[in-house]
């Protein structure tokens, strides 16, 4: 199984919550795992820690601003933060996400985007 990295704990717990539906990234690097269960991977609060788990169902192509901030209810990204609207930012919706018992990781060089869990 795979995880994927996401920094911050009030955007972890927004998704565990069911709160942020959509992950956003500013490229399709989470395209492989589509129709798939990933782990969710807590970053930016000491050594990464795996947190819970989430189903990727699809990508969402944001073809316009206007598009983006129609579904910021959806992907809790606030206009003029640093992950505000740029061409290219996808979404990817997540479904049944749920916590599990936080598990430390070792920390990877590399590759900040998914690691194998």
């Amino acid at each position: 199984m795979y995880g994927i990295y996401i920094r911050g704990r009030r955007i972890v717990d927004a998704i565990l919550d069911h709160d942020k539906l959509i992950e956003t990234r500013n490229s399709p690097t989470l395209d492989r795992f589509i129709g798939q269960t990933v782990g969710i991977i807590l970053t930016g609060c000491g050594k990464p820690k795996l947190v819970g788990y989430a189903y990727i169902v699809a990508r969402h192509n944001f073809t316009n601003v206007e598009d983006f901030r129609a579904h910021t209810s959806v992907h809790c990204i606030q206009p003029g933060s640093r992950w505000d609207y740029r061409p290219g930012k996808v979404g990817y919706w997540l479904a049944d996400a749920v916590r599990c018992d936080e598990i430390t990781l070792d920390s990877v060089k590399g590759n900040r985007i998914w690691r194998e869990i």
